[in-house]
């Protein structure tokens, strides 16, 4: 590796000379920072009181977690992964490995002074800095510009933005997917005629709102989901599927309901019109796999398919909805791997606490590796980390439960919102919401947005 040194200007020896008397004894012309490491500093973090008060408390941290790289070329010292929010680091020390003696001064002040570091001296890194190494021989040294990243905003946040307005005002909404980074938006307007409107995920306007051709309004009630990239949904007991999600065609197969499948692994689920669960993987040949057990969730549950962590070659089939029961509607959440002859309901051995609560106009999605309820008047997500096993509020106050997501808020313009909303995800780690207002909110942890 090439070393970039240069000539010590005359300007910082005034500076330094006393500095090197100590270093004539086993003088060396070699000058570089080959280590670098923060020490111990303190990170501000909101919490909750055991009074249910939010307050500030200070976590100390170990500048450890978050290496330095040493550009030896460029001569640049900085991290790739960012410091946590709120990082206090306006006088911290740091331990420096280095060929020679090291020296940092203040990049904003003019005619700044040379000061000698050792692992005692403490520096406020919310200034700009500089670093050198000085060879023991006085006769070269490198310079290095530094920088410290820390996350402007919280990593676990969420993060909601009103994007535009979907020119859906007034029309009930149904259902939306996302296909190729395209949002589709699927409602019905007057006379329950059904209609779609997109946009690009990444940018630009809606467009106006299109009928959709050769459904009946009357008989279209069910929602529209995305299998293999193509759109299929069930209008008067018969499947039908559409390339554009304008045009629709039937395909043969006699269904009462078709599952929302959030997922484009594994098969398709649906109901047929002899009360019969039936699967396909492909939307054309569908095979009988049992008849629809009591307590199994009606066609507005959710379908969820993932491979399992000990053994990717099993799919796990996660149905979660509401079925009603004894006068009164219940949770349902079903499971079944792939090499199951039957699904399994979840619900009957659990705590009713933490069964999937009971919610008006139901709603799931899958995101960050957890699954998320809501519903109408939307106030709260509710968390599953177990496939749909147990599931607790995400409750920004909540101190009893450890293993919810207590960032996952609607914006405090949505809190309350009664009417029907459309939702989906994107591949950039976004949460769309449709109104019945025509607004379009996308929210997103801060961590995962790619946009």
């Amino acid at each position: 590796m090439k070393r970039r040194i240069y000539l010590l200007l005359p300007v910082l020896l005034a500076f330094t000379v006393s500095c090197f008397e100590d270093a004539k004894v086993g003088t060396s012309p070699y000058a570089a920072i080959t280590s670098f490491t923060l020490g111990y500093y303190n990170v501000v973090k909101n919490d909750v009181s055991y009074q249910r008060r939010d307050t500030v408390i200070e976590v100390r941290e170990s500048g450890t977690m978050y290496p330095m790289t040493i550009d030896q070329v460029g001569n640049r010292i900085y991290n790739r992964d960012s410091l946590a929010h709120g990082s206090i680091l306006n006088s911290v020390t740091c331990t420096i490995g280095s060929y020679g003696n090291v020296f940092f001064m203040y990049d904003d002040v003019k005619d700044s002074l040379l000061l000698k570091w050792s692992k005692d001296v403490t520096i406020d890194f919310t200034r700009p800095l500089k670093f050198f190494a000085v060879s023991t021989d006085e006769s070269y040294f490198r310079e290095y510009s530094f920088s410290l990243n820390v996350h402007k905003v919280n990593p676990d946040s969420v993060s909601w933005r009103c994007t535009s307005n979907s020119g859906v005002a007034g029309f009930n909404q149904k259902s939306a997917v996302c296909r190729d980074d395209v949002i589709f938006d699927f409602c019905t307007g007057s006379g329950n005629r059904p209609f779609v409107t997109w946009r690009d995920v990444r940018g630009g306007s809606w467009s106006v709102p299109v009928a959709l051709e050769g459904l009946v309004p009357d008989e279209w009630s069910c929602s529209v989901t995305l299998f293999r990239g193509m759109f299929y949904t069930v209008c008067g007991n018969r499947l039908f599927s559409s390339a554009d999600g304008v045009t629709w065609t039937p395909t043969g197969a006699a269904l009462s309901g078709l599952y929302a499948a959030m997922t484009e692994t594994g098969e398709m689920w649906a109901v047929d019109t002899e009360g019969m669960l039936v699967s396909s993987t492909d939307m054309s040949s569908w095979r009988k796999e049992q008849e629809v057990p009591s307590g199994f969730p009606d066609c507005s549950a959710y379908l969820f398919c993932d491979t399992l962590a000990t053994n990717s070659n099993i799919l796990r089939y996660v149905l979660a909805g509401q079925v009603p029961e004894g006068g009164s509607l219940q949770s349902s959440v079903w499971t079944r791997l792939s090499g199951d002859m039957t699904w399994t309901r979840q619900a009957d051995a659990l705590k009713g606490s933490l069964e999937l609560p009971v919610l008006e106009n139901l709603s799931v999605i899958s995101y960050d590796g957890s699954l998320f309820a809501f519903g109408t008047p939307l106030e709260m997500f509710w968390q599953s980390m177990d496939h749909g096993l147990t599931w607790r509020k995400c409750d920004r106050y909540s101190d009893y439960y450890t293993t919810y997501n207590n960032f996952m808020q609607f914006p405090e313009e949505l809190k309350g919102y009664t009417a029907s909303v459309a939702f989906t995800t994107d591949s950039y780690g976004g949460i769309w919401i449709m109104t019945g207002e025509g607004l379009v909110w996308r929210g997103a942890i801060n961590r995962l947005n790619g946009l």
